[in-house]
C-alpha cells in the first residue's frame, strides 16, 4: 500500500509542478500527485479530460438506471392498479353501463313465399345502455336498451337482392346471478324476456312499391358477461346474449312467411355504480 507520504516523495510527482495549479485537481490532493496525470503538459487539458470523463460516466449511469428502473416502475404501477380497492356490488346498487352493441343474426334467417325465397339479414351496430338493480349482492335485475338497430333483408332464390329494410328496438329484461361479488373480475349469467319492436319497414328492390310489415316479437334471452372493476365506482363490461327473435312477414296485408333473426348480441361498455 502507498501512503500519502510515500506518494509525495515520488520523483515522478516532483516533475509535475503544474499539477498544483489545477482548480479541479486541487480538491483531490492524492489525484493531483498521480504520476499518470504528469503525462499531460497543461493543467487546463487535464481538467478538460477529467470533466469530460465525469460527464460521460454520469450519462452512462443515468441511461443504465433509466433502463433498469423502467420495468420496475411499470411493475409497481400495474401492481398498484391491481391492488386498488374495488368494492363489491352491494344490495341496492344501481349499475349504469353505456357502450356499443352488435346484433348479429344467425346464418339461416328463414324463408318466404312457401320456401321459394330465402332470407339473409345483415348485422347492425348501435350505441346501447343498460340499467341493473342489485336486489342482493348476487342477484341483479337488468334492462337493456339501445339506439334503433337498422337491418337490410336480402333474398335469394326466386327473388334476389335486397328486398326489405327495417329498424328495430329490442328491450330485454333479465334476471342475473353474479358469482363473485367481492372479486375485481365479476362474472355473471342471466336469463330473461325480450320484446322486439319493428318499425320504419320499407320494401326495396323487387318488392319496391309494395307494403311490407314485420310483426313484433316476444322471445327468451340468455346472457353471459363480466364486470371488471377499475375502482370503487367505475368498471368495464363485456356481455354476450342470445335472443330468440322471429317475425311474421306480411306483404300487402298477407302473411308470406317468417323471418328467423335469432341474433347474438355482443356488448362492450363502461359502467358506473351508484
Amino acid at each position: 500500500m502507498f501512503t500519502r507520504r510515500a506518494l509525495s516523495r515520488s520523483p515522478l510527482l516532483s516533475r509535475s509542478p503544474l499539477l498544483s495549479r489545477s482548480p479541479l485537481l486541487s480538491r483531490f490532493p492524492l489525484l493531483s500527485r498521480s504520476p499518470l496525470l504528469s503525462c499531460f503538459p497543461l493543467p487546463s487539458l487535464r481538467d478538460a479530460y477529467a470533466v469530460s470523463g465525469l460527464r460521460a460516466l454520469n450519462r452512462s449511469i443515468y441511461r443504465f438506471g433509466a433502463r433498469a428502473l423502467a420495468p420496475a416502475v411499470g411493475s409497481i404501477v400495474l401492481a398498484a392498479v391491481l391492488a386498488a380497492p374495488a368494492s363489491a356490488h352491494e344490495q341496492g346498487d344501481v349499475l349504469l353501463k353505456i357502450g356499443a352493441s352488435q346484433v348479429r343474426p344467425t346464418s339461416n334467417n328463414g324463408s318466404v313465399l312457401n320456401g321459394a325465397v330465402d332470407l339473409d339479414i345483415d348485422n347492425s351496430v348501435r350505441p346501447s345502455l343498460t340499467l341493473t338493480y342489485m336486489a342482493t349482492r348476487h342477484v341483479g335485475i337488468e334492462l337493456l336498451g339501445a339506439w334503433p338497430f337498422k337491418h337490410n333483408v336480402n333474398a335469394s332464390g326466386a327473388v334476389g337482392g335486397q328486398i326489405i329494410t327495417s329498424k328495430q328496438l329490442p328491450p330485454t329484461l333479465s334476471l342475473q346471478w353474479h358469482f363473485l361479488p367481492d372479486s375485481t373480475v365479476q362474472p355473471y349469467v342471466g336469463v330473461g324476456l325480450n320484446y322486439t319492436h319493428f318499425f320504419d319497414t320499407k320494401a326495396t328492390g323487387a318488392l319496391e312499391g309494395a307494403k311490407v310489415r314485420l310483426k313484433d316479437s316476444w322471445g327468451i334471452a340468455g346472457q353471459v358477461g363480466m364486470d371488471v372493476k377499475l375502482n370503487d365506482r367505475w368498471f368495464v363490461n363485456a356481455d354476450l346474449r342470445y335472443i330468440d327473435i322471429s317475425s311474421k312477414v306480411k306483404l300487402n296485408g298477407e302473411s308470406i312467411g317468417t323471418a328467423q333473426i335469432d341474433p347474438w348480441v355482443a356488448t362492450v361498455a363502461v359502467g358506473y355504480r351508484f
